[in-house]
Formats: C-alpha cells, sequence, structure tokens
C-alpha cells in the first residue's frame, strides 16, 4: 500500500476512533454496572451463606429497567458528539474502569451504622425539590453537601447507594451552566432540560436507594463491601476541562 494511503487511512481510523470512544455512554455504563454486578453477586452470595443474592438480584433488576430508557439519554446526546470533547452524559458518567476492585477479605466498619428513617430521606428529598423546582441550584448544591458531610452519612460502610446518587447529582447539576455555555458558543440545543430531568429522575430514587442500603446494613456491618466497593468515585467536575 502506498505509504499516503496508508497515513491518510491511519487518520481517519483514528479520527473515527475519537469520536465513537464517547458515544451512547448512558447505555454503556449501565451495561458494564450490570456485568460487574453479576460477577460480584456469586462472592457475596457465597460470603453471606446465600443471604445477599436476593438484594444483589433486586439491584440488578433495577439497573435492567434503567438500561430499557438509557437509549432515550444517548438519542438526546448525540447532537453533541463531535462538537464537544465530550457530550453532557459522557462528561456525567464515570468510566466503570475505575470502580473498586472486589474485596479479597472482610472489612469491618469502623463507626456502628446510623440508621435514615423513610421520614427523614423523604424529608431530605421534598427539602432538595423545592430549591430544584426554582432552579435555585447553589442552594440545591449546598443542601447535598450539608447532608453528605453528616454524622449517618460520613462514614463510607453504609449509606452507599444514596451517596453514589447524590454524588451524580450533584456533578451533573454541577455540570448544567459549563454544558449550557459550551452549547450556546456552537449554536447547539440547551442541555439544561435533560440534564435535569436526569437530576430529578435521581432525586426520585433516593428513597429506593436507601431502601436497598437498609437490606445491605447486615451484610456490610459483618464486613461485606456489598454497594460500597462496587461503583466508581464520581467527583465534583473540574470545571476548567469544559472552558473552550
Amino acid at each position: 500500500m502506498n505509504k499516503w494511503l496508508f497515513l491518510f487511512t491511519l487518520l481517519i481510523s483514528t479520527s473515527s476512533f475519537s469520536a465513537e470512544l464517547f458515544r451512547d455512554c448512558f447505555k454503556i455504563h449501565v451495561k458494564e454496572a450490570m456485568e460487574i454486578n453479576r460477577h460480584r453477586r456469586d462472592f457475596y452470595a457465597e460470603m453471606s451463606g446465600g443471604k445477599t443474592r436476593s438484594i444483589s438480584n433486586g439491584h440488578i433488576f433495577v439497573e435492567k429497567l434503567i438500561y430499557l430508557w438509557a437509549s432515550a439519554y444517548d438519542r438526546k446526546d448525540r447532537v453533541y458528539y463531535g462538537e464537544f470533547e465530550k457530550s453532557p452524559f459522557c462528561s456525567i458518567l464515570m468510566d466503570m474502569a475505575t470502580t473498586p476492585e472486589l474485596q479479597t477479605e472482610l472489612e469491618f466498619p469502623e463507626k456502628p451504622y446510623q440508621e435514615i428513617s423513610k421520614k427523614e430521606m423523604k424529608a431530605f428529598t421534598k427539602n432538595l425539590k423545592e430549591s430544584f423546582n426554582k432552579k435555585d441550584m447553589k442552594t440545591f448544591e449546598a443542601k447535598i453537601d450539608a447532608f453528605m458531610a453528616s454524622e449517618k452519612m460520613d462514614n463510607p460502610y453504609f449509606h452507599c447507594l444514596v451517596r453514589h446518587y447524590l454524588e451524580s447529582i450533584m456533578r451533573t447539576s454541577m455540570l448544567i451552566p459549563a454544558m449550557k455555555k459550551l452549547a450556546s458558543k456552537k449554536g447547539l440545543k440547551d442541555p439544561e432540560a435533560v440534564m435535569r430531568h436526569f437530576i430529578a429522575y435521581q432525586v426520585g430514587g433516593l428513597s429506593l436507594g436507601n431502601h436497598f442500603d437498609k437490606l445491605a446494613e447486615p451484610h456490610q456491618t459483618n464486613g461485606l463491601r456489598l454497594f460500597c466497593r462496587d461503583n466508581p468515585f464520581i467527583p465534583k467536575p473540574d470545571l476548567s476541562q469544559y472552558e473552550q
């Protein structure tokens, strides 16, 4: 093959790979999460004498439901492919390869579990929705920070799904202004509505996350890191990365 033709083909292939790398991030994220949880389900079941299997199955079932409508978010995200370095949902969602490795030995909590009751979670969710519906996102984010810093949440061995949801909600909320600005510069559709929809969905799911956390607590107390080592940490975004 002529070397110039080869180099041109390589350039096209590399550009195509780069453009495809961050596509359909939501479906890929959920699919990889299910694969991890299916793989770890047997380990947790073996370590708990089978008692965690129904918890894992219930959580995986919820992930299957999420997978069914993940394409809807990905379709709305496609308008930004090739326009942004990373589209909104590819910026929100973490690479599942960063999930902590499966524990090799029991890890017992240093501090005892403190329950978040249904009533407490309902009140917190209502409080969040009040700021969210007013589009007062600074107050909304401050409420999440305060809740995450509370004594009950300040324990990495418990409330791990609620923590995961709140990290995702916070990251999404903080990315909205940056994504709006990028879209405006490029004459693209404002992504705020779909990002807010994603936040609302997750806020609505906090009670379910709290339910699964309660089911997992006895096994977490006995040294299993069920849910607590099964998701990647979701940091607050470095907004300087989105300045174009």
